[in-house]
């Protein structure tokens, strides 16, 4: 498909650029630098916006590709983590220093503070 709308876009432009070069060879000599100096500004703004979007083209495919490796990186912890979930039961056997390295692995918020109860909660609710 890229290739059709790219093929169309050039045929179109040559065919521009024959009909501007044929115009510009039968203006007298002022209008036919105006004419010019036109096509030269033109030209170079194409050329500044081409290498705009072909940057931006370049950072959304590093963007995505770097989209695609972070879900692909925080299902395989998810995936992890569910591994390595106990049973909410066997939550409460746990003594308060095995509660609370759970909860640094799960980075729970106000797990230094929290009491034995409040970590076992906590832990289960994740």
């Amino acid at each position: 498909m890229m290739n059709t709308i790219e093929r169309t876009f050039t045929t179109a432009s040559d065919s521009v650029t024959e009909r501007l070069d044929a115009l510009e060879k039968s203006l007298p000599e002022i209008p036919s630098k105006a004419l010019a100096a036109s096509r030269a500004s033109v030209r170079r703004a194409n050329d500044v916006v081409g290498s705009a979007a072909s940057s931006v083209r370049s950072r959304m495919e590093t963007v995505g590709d770097e989209a695609g490796a972070a879900a692909a990186t925080s299902k395989g912890r998810a995936r992890s983590n569910a591994e390595k979930s106990p049973d909410p039961d066997e939550i409460a056997s746990w003594t308060k220093s095995e509660l609370y390295e759970r909860a640094q692995e799960l980075d729970i918020e106000g797990r230094s503070g929290m009491t034995k109860a409040e970590l076992i909660g906590a832990l289960q609710k994740s």
